[in-house]
C-alpha cells in the first residue's frame, strides 16, 4: 500500500501539469475557460493527493489478481482520477484545444501540434489500461508499453522544431543531476563539519542552478518573441501583397464598369442628337409652309384690317418658333463637332 500511494503521488500530477504546460506552450492559457479549467484541475489534484496520503477514500486496499501478487482496490474517490482527471486533462481537453486552434496556428506550430496530438493520444490510451484491473476487469495493462511514445514524439519535436528550447532542457537536466548528487552527499556524509560544508555547497549550487535556468528561459522567451515578430512581419508582407492585388483588381473592375457606362452614355448622347436633328427637320418643313401661306394672305388686299392684324401676329409667332428651331439646330451641330474633335484627340 505504501508503494501504491507513493506511485499515485506522481500519477496524480501528470494530467494537470501536462495540461498546464501544453496551454502555456501554445498560449491557450490566455483564454478564460482554460484558466478556470487549470484552477479546477489543481484543486481536484490536491484533494486526491490529500485523500491518497491520509485516508482510505482513494485506495481501500490491495489484493492479488491475474498474475499480479498485489493490485490496488478502489475507494470511494478512486473513480475521479481514471474517469475525470486523467481523460479530460491528459487527452480530451488538450486534443480539443489543438484541433480548435490548428487552422489559425503558424506552420511550425502546426507541425508541433501534430506530434503532440499523436504522442498524447497513444500515451493516454496506453496508460488507461492500468485501470480496468482495479475494477476486476481482466484486461492486463499491456498498454504501458505505448507510454514511451509520449517521450519519443515530444523528444523528436524538441530536437527537430525546438519545441521546448533544447539549451534550457540540457541546463535543467545537468542542474538536476548536480543537485541530486549534492543532496545524496548530505544524507550519506557523517554528521560533522563535512555535512555542514555539503549543505552550504548544495544551497549555493541550488541558487546558481535557479539563476542558470532562469537565464536560459529568458533567452528562449526572447528568441520566441523575435520569431513571432518575424512571422508576423512575413504574414503582413504576404497580406499586403494580397491586398494590393485585390485593390488593383477592384480598380480594374471599376474602370471596366466606368468605361462601359461611358460608352453607353456616348451612344445615348448620339441617339439624342440624332433625335433632335430629325425633330428639327420635321418642324422646319411645316413652318416653311405656314410662313409661305401667311405671306400670301398678308398680300391679299381684300382681307379686313382685323384679320390682317391676326395674320401678322401669327406670322410673328411663326418667326419666333422658326428662330428657336434654327438655334437648337446650331447648338446640336456645334456639340456634334466638338464630340468628334474630342474623339480624334
Amino acid at each position: 500500500m505504501f508503494w501504491f500511494k507513493f506511485y499515485n503521488y506522481g500519477s496524480f500530477w501528470i494530467p494537470i501539469l501536462y495540461f498546464h504546460w501544453l496551454t502555456t506552450v501554445f498560449e491557450f492559457n490566455k483564454k478564460l475557460h482554460v484558466k478556470y479549467a487549470l484552477l479546477l484541475g489543481y484543486a481536484v489534484t490536491l484533494v486526491l493527493t490529500f485523500a491518497n496520503a491520509f485516508t482510505s477514500f482513494y485506495l481501500s486496499g490491495a489484493e492479488p489478481i491475474m498474475f499480479f501478487h498485489f493490485y490496488p482496490r478502489p475507494g470511494l474517490l478512486y473513480f475521479i482520477f481514471p474517469f475525470v482527471l486523467y481523460p479530460i486533462y491528459l487527452a480530451i481537453y488538450p486534443i480539443f484545444l489543438i484541433i480548435k486552434n490548428y487552422a489559425a496556428a503558424s506552420q511550425e506550430n502546426k507541425k508541433q501540434m501534430v506530434y503532440y496530438f499523436v504522442g498524447t493520444t497513444v500515451s493516454a490510451l496506453g496508460g488507461f489500461t492500468n485501470f480496468p484491473l482495479v475494477y476486476d476487469i481482466h484486461i492486463p495493462p499491456y498498454g504501458n508499453f505505448f507510454v514511451p511514445a509520449f517521450v519519443f514524439f515530444f523528444g523528436y519535436v524538441t530536437v527537430k522544431y525546438r519545441g521546448f528550447g533544447v539549451k534550457v532542457i540540457y541546463a535543467e537536466f545537468l542542474t538536476l543531476l548536480i543537485w541530486s548528487f549534492l543532496l545524496a552527499r548530505i544524507f550519506l556524509s557523517s554528521p560533522s563539519v563535512e555535512r555542514i560544508i555539503d549543505i552550504i555547497i548544495f544551497l549555493f549550487v541550488l541558487v546558481l542552478g535557479f539563476l542558470l535556468i532562469g537565464t536560459g528561459r529568458r533567452e528562449v522567451n526572447q528568441r520566441e518573441r523575435l520569431e513571432k515578430l518575424s512571422a508576423q512581419l512575413e504574414d503582413l508582407n504576404d497580406n499586403l501583397e494580397q491586398k494590393v492585388a485585390e485593390q488593383t483588381a477592384d480598380v480594374k473592375r471599376a474602370y471596366e464598369v466606368e468605361k462601359k457606362a461611358r460608352i453607353e452614355l456616348e451612344e445615348l448622347d448620339k441617339t439624342k442628337d440624332q433625335f433632335i436633328l430629325t425633330t428639327q427637320h420635321h418642324l422646319r418643313t411645316p413652318l416653311t409652309i405656314i410662313k409661305g401661306y401667311l405671306g400670301v394672305v398678308e398680300e391679299d388686299a381684300s382681307i379686313s384690317s382685323s384679320s390682317k392684324s391676326a395674320v401678322e401676329k401669327i406670322s410673328q409667332a411663326t418667326e419666333t418658333l422658326s428662330k428657336f428651331v434654327n438655334e437648337l439646330l446650331e447648338v446640336t451641330e456645334l456639340n456634334s463637332k466638338r464630340d468628334k474633335g474630342e474623339g480624334k484627340v
